[in-house]
């Protein structure tokens, strides 16, 4: 089979838009490099997992938005009688004040 000279012309030019393609994805990624570092750094709350996570959980339990944390919900789940956060803090040791019965 044999070719046409429009054929033959528009190779070299898909080739070139190709490559200048991907020096462009290059330099866009390379430019973008520290929101995407910390978009995929599993230690920080900014990550995209960490975020999908906590959207997900927030429509599935009807919490409000920004208020639900999948590591919250999961210790809430393993400790019913947890004390809670806004419960007023009740010191009672036997004996005296403190460890040592002192203060």
């Amino acid at each position: 089979m044999q070719t046409s000279t429009f054929e033959q012309n528009l190779a070299p030019l898909a080739l070139a838009a190709g490559v200048a393609l991907l020096a462009l994805v290059a330099v866009m990624l390379y430019v973008k490099r520290g929101e995407i570092a910390a978009a995929l750094n599993p230690v920080s709350p900014d990550n995209l997992a960490y975020q999908g996570a906590n959207a997900v959980g927030s429509v599935l339990t009807g919490t409000p938005a920004g208020e639900f944390t999948l590591g919250g919900w999961i210790y809430d789940l393993l400790n019913p009688n947890a004390p809670r956060a806004d419960a007023p803090v009740v010191l009672d040791v036997p004996g005296g004040q403190g460890a040592s019965g002192s203060w």
